[in-house]
C-alpha cells in the first residue's frame, strides 16, 4: 500500500482508545456456540432416547415376569416406579423429547440469523451495484453538460455543506474522516464499469491485475548484527511489531527485506514468526496511457525493459494480486524463507506484516488449505492491512489492529468478518495525512503496546494460544533472527 509519509502528531493511543470486535466474544463466535449447543442438545436427546428405550425393555424382561409369581406387589410396584422414571412427567423420554425440541429450535434460529445475514448483504450489495450505475449516468450527464449536476459540480460551494466542501478543498483530510466512504466507492465500481450485480470489487480487480506480470522469486540470504528488537523474546504485542517495525525501517524501494525469527522455547520447541513490511515501490507494471494528445504519466519507472518485470516485490503489482485473492510470487518467496530457516510443515508459524505484508500473511494463511503454503500458520497479526476478503482457514487466529482513520485497510470495500477466529482492534489516530494515519512505528505501535494492558475475551484468547511465540514467564526462551532479500524475476 502507499508509502508513509506525512506530518505526525505525538503518540496518543492508549488502552482506553481500543475497540475490540469479533474473536472468541464475537458476535459470530455466538452463532457458532448456538450450532454447538444445538448439536450437543440432540445428541443427548439421542443418547437419553436410546437408553429409554432399553430401559422400557425391562418392563416385559423374563426374569422380571417370572418374580411376579414370587412377589406380586414387589414386582408391581417397580413396574409402576420404573414407568414414572421413564415416562413420566420428568422422566427419561420426555427429557429426550425437550432436548430435541430444544435442539430443533436453536438450528431454527441460527438458520434465521444466518438467512438474515445474507439476505442483507444480497440487498447491500445490490444497492451498491446501482449506486456505481447512478455514479456513471451522474459523470456522463456532467461531462455532457446537461442539468442540475452541471451546475452543482462548477459550484459545490453552492450545494454542498462546510463538509463535503472539505472534499474539495483538502481531499487527503477528508477521506481520512471518511474512510467508509472508500468501502461504497470501491463495491460500486462493477456498477460503473459494466459488470453485473453479481460482480464483486474482488473480482472485478482480478480482471483488473490479469496482466500484471509477476514472475518467480529469487531469494537472498542478508548477514546483520541482530538488534534487540530481533533477537529479544517477545512478551506481547508491542514487542511483535516491534520487530515488524525495525524490518520495515530497513525494506525500502529497491530492497523487499524480510525475516524470520526462530522462537526456541526452554522445552525445546520452536516456533517461527515471520516479519513482512509493506509497500515500498508505488509502481505499475503497465505503459503510460495515451488518449488522442493527451499521455498520463503512470508511476512505471520501476519496470525492467528486458523482462517486462517490477524487480521489487514489494509492488503495486503484489497489492493487486494479493487483494484479489491470488497467491504471489513475494508470498512463495517467504514459504522458502521459512524452509531455509529450519521450519517443519508441523512447526507453528505466526506471520506478522504491515500494509501489504499482512495482506501477503492472510493469503498465505488461506493458501494453507489447499498446501499452496505448505507451513502450519496458526497466527496471523496484521496492522493497517486489507484482508476481509482472505479465506482464512477456521483453524488460523487472526487479529488485525485497523487505525479507524487509515483507509488502506478499507482498500478491500469490506469489514473484517467477526468469526471466532478473527479478531479486529480499531482505534482513532488522526496524524492528518494518509501516509500518517497509516504509518506502523507511531500510531500502530502505540496501539499494540496498549494491547497488552487491555483486558478482552477475544484478544485474552488470541494470546493464550499464541503461548508458542511469546517468552516463556519463567523465562529460557530464546530468539534467532534470519533475514532475507526477495527480488521478483523471471520464470
Amino acid at each position: 500500500m502507499p508509502d508513509e509519509s506525512g506530518p505526525l502528531s505525538p503518540p496518543v493511543v492508549t488502552a482506553h482508545d481500543l475497540t475490540v470486535s469479533g474473536g472468541a466474544g464475537g458476535t459470530e463466535a455466538d452463532l457458532a456456540d448456538l450450532g454447538v449447543l444445538a448439536g450437543r442438545s440432540a445428541d443427548l436427546a439421542m443418547e437419553l432416547g436410546s437408553i429409554s428405550a432399553a430401559a422400557h425393555a425391562l418392563l416385559v424382561d423374563p426374569d422380571l415376569l417370572a418374580s411376579a409369581a414370587l412377589d406380586p406387589g414387589g414386582a408391581a410396584a417397580f413396574e409402576a416406579a420404573l414407568l414414572v422414571a421413564l415416562d413420566g412427567p420428568s422422566g427419561l423420554t420426555a427429557l429426550a423429547a425437550r432436548l430435541g425440541m430444544r435442539a430443533a429450535a436453536v438450528t431454527t434460529v441460527r438458520a434465521g440469523y444466518e438467512a438474515a445475514d445474507a439476505v442483507q448483504a444480497e440487498l447491500m450489495s445490490a444497492r451498491e451495484w446501482y449506486e456505481g450505475v447512478s455514479a456513471l449516468q451522474h459523470l456522463q450527464m456532467i461531462a455532457m453538460g446537461l442539468g442540475p449536476a452541471a451546475s452543482a459540480f462548477m459550484s459545490p460551494a453552492s450545494s454542498l455543506d462546510p463538509d463535503h466542501w472539505q472534499l474539495y478543498t483538502d481531499p487527503e483530510r477528508w477521506l481520512t474522516e471518511h474512510p467508509g466512504e472508500i468501502d461504497d466507492f470501491l463495491n460500486s465500481l462493477p456498477g460503473m464499469t459494466g459488470h453485473g450485480p453479481s460482480t464483486s470489487w474482488q473480482e472485478l480487480l482480478g480482471e483488473l491485475s490479469a496482466g500484471f506480470p509477476d514472475g518467480t522469486y529469487e531469494l537472498t540470504g542478508q548477514v546483520e548484527a541482530p538488534p534487540p528488537e530481533m533477537t529479544n523474546p517477545p512478551l506481547g504485542y508491542r514487542d511483535l511489531l516491534a520487530g515488524l517495525n525495525y524490518r520495515d525501517s530497513l525494506a525500502v524501494r529497491g530492497n523487499d527485506e524480510i525475516d524470520v525469527r526462530i522462537v526456541t522455547q526452554p522445552d525445546g520447541t520452536t516456533a517461527y514468526i515471520v516479519d513482512i513490511p509493506g509497500t515500498k515501490d508505488s509502481s505499475l507494471p503497465i505503459p503510460d496511457l495515451t488518449v488522442g494528445p493527451v499521455t498520463v504519466d503512470l508511476p512505471n519507472d520501476s519496470v525492467d525493459p528486458a523482462t517486462g518485470l517490477i524487480p521489487n516485490s514489494n509492488d503495486m503489482t503484489t497489492n493487486a494480486l494479493t487483494l484479489a485473492g491470488q497467491t504471489t510470487a513475494r508470498e512463495l518467496a517467504i514459504a522458502e524463507a521459512l524452509r531455509r530457516a529450519g521450519a517443519s510443515p508441523t512447526d507453528p508459524v505466526m506471520l506478522v506484516g504491515h500494509s501489504q505484508g499482512g495482506m501477503v500473511a492472510a493469503q498465505a494463511a488461506a493458501d494453507t488449505a489447499d498446501g499452496t503454503f505448505g507451513y502450519n500458520v496458526t497466527h496471523v497479526l496484521t496492522a493497517g492491512s486489507p484482508v476481509a476478503l482472505a479465506d482464512v482457514p477456521p483453524d488460523v487466529q487472526v487479529l488485525s489492529l485497523e487505525n479507524e482513520h487509515d483507509i488502506v485497510a478499507h482498500l478491500d470495500g469490506a469489514e473484517n468478518p467477526a468469526s471466532p477466529n478473527h479478531t479486529t482492534v480499531s482505534f482513532a489516530y488522526q496524524a492528518g495525512s494518509i501516509g500518517g494515519n497509516h504509518q506502523l512505528s507511531v500510531g500502530y505501535l502505540d496501539a499494540a503496546a496498549a494491547l497488552d494492558s487491555t483486558y478482552s475475551p477475544s484478544v485474552d484468547a488470541f494470546t493464550d494460544s499464541a503461548a508458542p511465540f511469546l517468552a516463556d514467564p519463567g523465562g529460557g526462551t530464546t530468539v534467532r533472527a534470519d533475514v532475507f532479500n526477495i527480488e521478483r524475476v523471471p520464470e
